[in-house]
């Protein structure tokens, strides 16, 4: 699971991964999101579902501000442990 939060996009670098996501977003009341630092930023090939569809975001001390800021921007709740 990787975030591209300048196109907005929630991505998988596998196939099966990222469908079997976009199945449990699509049957979802609220979507949780729960990445390291390192899985920010980058960009992968299967698109999961837009961020906007993320209610809460819960990552490490570590991750970028900037993009914490984004996220805070699209009205999600950020936890950071």
């Amino acid at each position: 699971m990787k975030f591209d939060v300048q196109k907005e996009k929630y991505i998988a670098t596998d196939p099966i991964e990222a469908q079997t996501k976009k199945n449990i977003i699509a049957c979802a009341k609220h979507v949780i999101a729960l990445a390291d630092h390192s899985k920010i930023g980058h960009v992968a090939m299967n698109y999961v579902a837009p961020i906007s569809r993320i209610n809460v975001f819960i990552t490490d001390s570590e991750a970028d501000e900037a993009f914490m800021e984004k996220i805070r921007e699209l009205d999600i709740r950020v936890i950071i442990k």
